[in-house]
């Protein structure tokens, strides 16, 4: 009896315009040890020695024909059996029967039914995976016991996966009830569907089917009766349907003869089909499906655009522009910060929130300025608000009498009575553009209530008073120097510069001196030699040696520039913050990212 002891499965294609047939190794299979399969004890065969093997010649996955494999048969001979027997490197037919029993190198090609050691071998490796991860995995824990959904899900500790992906392939069309059971199987493991006939049931296990192929996915269907696999399979689409492999359980008609048709044709056609060719056609239709998809978007977003430029409303005021729709959401969201404004009205028959007196009110203030963002909220606390009484009194307080006003106000009042109408006009429109810088400032308008420890005060202060004039000039003056250093930073992108914590406003000027020195050095085409150091290279080694950019020294005129770059954004920030003592404010925050003193 000749047995062979190593085995190695292999592939088989046929090219369709030579007819050249070949035989390939699969790449998914690997050399594997048959010992077990027909050697026991008896014949001097050691289980524990042979398994030890066998594990190892899985793990170096070596070539059958190479010489490894003939050094792994002497290592058998010698580890796995205590019987002793020959041992050959090449094979030469036996003339007469052998005493014992002979090792020996003989690669062939065979063709052999499939048998239920491989069966076994597979339930023997379930049993030590469940023994060895102390849980068994879903699909064969639900044989044993009834699990409920959100178990399921959860049941190995991970998320599960989307089953079809974004955009899955449903050859068939899909009404709402279909595509909620297909919605159903992205979030559960198992669904169970049931209605009357021509409900759609095949149909949707048809699409299910081939979306999940063409996620590379394996399907298997069972059903108690060949009619309703042979239904549908019929309802595949001829290319899927040609994949299937169809066993009934009728033999004495047709079901062998139709399990040998299928393997049949799906053989053939592996048989028969070019891979290069095949990735070449999956690429096309690939292509063409993303064309359509694209298409699809773009009339969806034009129609989208026209529907939008139908109902879409012109800005009736700061913040409240777009559809109807998104006028009213809007609103909605600012209820809470809008507590003065009654709820919207559930139903069109209701009472307006607003007359059209206060509507048109509430226009003119938004359309002013009311509703942008400022200190104290979009508009003002109601509780804050002049009560009745008090705009009656203002009312009175207006009328040319002498009644409770200081003679102060009494002469401010006839100045400003015996003006002409273009002088108080004038007047009240400069008053006007003060309170809307004020407000855009975060200012109350009147100046009683202004903070008087805030930078904006006293600089409000200075002007109206004529005070420290130059000194908030040289304040104004650095603010296009910061937003020159600013963008040179930003340029730099996410290159990592560091400066010596330490410096000051002196050093970085000075550093920065011998950095351009050396940045023209190396622009002229010169290099940085550490044997024979240049003077501009011994000037900057201070530089050189303090700075580094991404972890390391700089070494190339674009290194230089982010060192520069750096320097001169801490020389004017520097500058920034001596120009904002001197008008006795306190720096802003943003200057202590550059380590500068307060």
């Amino acid at each position: 009896m000749h047995r062979h002891l190593f085995t190695h499965r292999v592939e088989t294609s046929v090219d369709r315009r030579t007819a050249k047939l070949t035989v390939r190794l699969s790449s998914e299979s690997a050399l594997r040890l048959e010992d077990q399969d027909f050697l026991d004890s008896d014949d001097g065969w050691v289980r524990e020695r042979g398994a030890a093997l066998s594990e190892e010649i899985t793990a170096r996955a070596m070539d059958p024909l190479g010489p490894e494999a003939l050094e792994q048969l002497a290592q058998w001979q010698e580890r796995a059996t205590t019987r002793p027997m020959g041992f050959s490197a090449g094979w030469e037919p036996p003339r007469a029967p052998e005493a014992g029993a002979c090792l020996t190198y003989a690669p062939a090609l065979v063709m052999r039914p499939r048998n239920l050691n491989s069966l076994l071998r597979f339930y023997d490796q379930i049993a030590e995976v469940v023994a060895s991860e102390g849980r068994a995995p879903l699909g064969l824990a639900q044989m044993a016991m009834t699990i409920e959904s959100d178990d399921r899900s959860a049941w190995d500790g991970t998320q599960q996966a989307p089953l079809f992906g974004d955009d899955p392939l449903f050859p068939g069309k899909t009404n709402a009830q279909q595509r909620c059971v297909l919605g159903r199987l992205e979030r559960d493991t198992g669904v169970v569907v049931q209605g009357p006939p021509g409900t759609g049931k095949t149909h949707t296990i048809a699409n299910l089917v081939s979306a999940l192929l063409a996620q590379d996915q394996r399907v298997l269907v069972t059903s108690a009766r060949d009619q309703a696999l042979t239904v549908l399979r019929d309802k595949l689409p001829p290319p899927v349907r040609d994949l299937c492999v169809l066993l009934l359980s009728s033999t004495r008609h047709d079901g062998a003869g139709e399990l040998e048709r299928t393997i049949s044709a799906l053989t053939d056609q592996v048989a028969t089909s070019d891979r290069d060719e095949l990735r070449a056609e999956i690429r096309r239709l690939a292509g063409e499906r993303d064309e359509v998809r694209g298409r699809i978007d773009t009339l969806t977003e034009q129609v989208i655009s026209l529907r939008e430029a139908e109902y879409r409303h012109r800005s009736v005021a700061p913040g409240y522009t777009g559809t109807l729709a998104e006028i009213v959401e809007r609103v909605h969201a600012g209820t809470k910060e809008f507590e003065w404004i009654i709820p919207l009205p559930d139903t069109a028959g209701d009472v307006p929130p607003l007359a059209s007196e206060e509507a048109q009110e509430l226009i003119l203030l938004l359309r002013d300025g009311a509703g942008e963002p400022r200190a104290g909220g979009a508009l003002p606390v109601p509780d804050e608000l002049p009560s009745p009484k008090h705009v009656e009194d203002v009312f009175a307080a207006s009328c040319l009498s002498d009644e409770g006003l200081s003679p102060e106000a009494i002469e401010v009042r006839n100045v400003l009575a015996h003006l002409d109408a273009s002088v108080t006009a004038e007047l009240a429109s400069l008053l006007d553009a003060c309170e809307t810088a004020l407000h855009h400032l975060g200012v109350p308008a009147d100046a009683i209530r202004w903070d008087p420890d805030s930078w904006i005060t006293r600089a409000l202060t200075d002007r109206l008073s004529r005070s420290n004039f130059g000194l908030w000039q040289r304040v104004a003056a650095v603010t296009n120097d910061i937003r020159e250093v600013v963008g040179d930073v930003d340029a730099l992108g996410l290159r990592l510069v560091t400066v010596p914590g330490d410096l000051t406003a002196q050093k970085a000027s000075q550093l920065a001196t011998t950095g351009t020195a050396l940045r023209a050095h190396l622009a002229a085409g010169k290099t940085l030699l550490p044997r024979f150091p240049s003077k501009a290279r011994k000037n900057a080694r201070e530089l050189l040696d303090a700075c580094t950019v991404d972890g390391r020294a700089p070494q190339t005129a674009e290194d230089l520039d982010a060192v520069l770059a750096h320097l001169r954004a801490h020389s004017v920030l520097a500058g920034a913050a001596t120009r904002w003592r001197q008008v006795n404010a306190a720096v802003p925050l943003g200057l202590y990212y550059w380590g500068l003193p307060p």
